[in-house]
């Protein structure tokens, strides 16, 4: 094909901003309940919309009697219902770019629950 000239174009779309938690330090967060009562995990997202998973033992967590899951703009939470002591432990959330962690305590035999979370989860309306 002499004589005809050829142009090649290449689209380059920037690559996605990550999705990583705010709210993530470099320790487990850690999160305290009463026994009977409930534990609120809270992981911030850095930017919506934003897919999280939770995991407890490598295994995903579903939403059912025992865990409720609730997304409120950039807040992602697993409210953890009447909690007993093999609740305890370490929970993960999962969005496709970062991780974070969470310990779980049982403090008592009150209900109730404590954490910097359940703060956060109370300020969603400043984020």
């Amino acid at each position: 094909m002499e004589g005809v000239k050829v142009r090649t174009f290449f689209l380059f779309s920037p690559p996605e901003a990550p999705v990583l938690f705010t709210n993530k330090e470099k320790h487990p967060e850690e999160v305290y309940a009463n026994e009977n009562g409930q534990a609120v995990l809270a992981a911030i997202v850095s930017k919506e919309p934003a897919s999280v998973t939770w995991y407890r033992h490598k295994e995903q967590v579903t939403k059912g009697e025992k865990y409720e899951m609730k997304n409120e703009s950039r807040v992602h939470s697993l409210i953890i219902k009447n909690v007993l002591k093999n609740d305890s432990g370490f929970y993960i959330c999962r969005s496709t770019d970062d991780e974070m962690i969470f310990n779980v305590n049982m403090t008592g035999r009150n209900s109730g629950a404590w954490s910097k979370s359940t703060e956060l989860e109370s300020k969603v309306g400043e984020i």
